[in-house]
């Protein structure tokens, strides 16, 4: 699963960086880049939902990791491992967020 994990995570950094190199943040202009790279970049209607829906699919790696590690209790043996993993999650929901939010 931390494969996976990392997968997506690599999968996300590079498809965001991929789509911040056609994306102007300009007021006038940020509906009609995003526009262009749906119908004008090669394959970018592609990198754009994959970047989208690349998030559901980390997101639900982690809430299946935190219900195993719920299941076995392995919360009561290591719990400074548990509450890292917790701020870790509350991390990833955060930036998410940001980056729905400015999108």
């Amino acid at each position: 699963m931390g494969f996976l994990l990392l997968f997506g995570g690599y999968q996300q950094i590079i498809s965001g960086i991929l789509l911040a190199t056609q994306y102007t943040s300009d007021i006038n202009h940020s509906y009609y880049s995003v526009q262009y790279l749906g119908r004008e970049v090669y394959y970018g209607w592609c990198l754009h939902y994959l970047h989208s829906s690349g998030v559901s699919f980390i997101f639900g790696l982690i809430l299946h990791h935190i219900g195993r590690g719920l299941y076995v209790s392995s919360y009561q043996f290591r719990t400074s491992l548990w509450l890292s993993g917790i701020a870790l999650f509350l991390l990833h929901m955060m930036t998410a967020f940001l980056g729905y939010i400015l999108s």
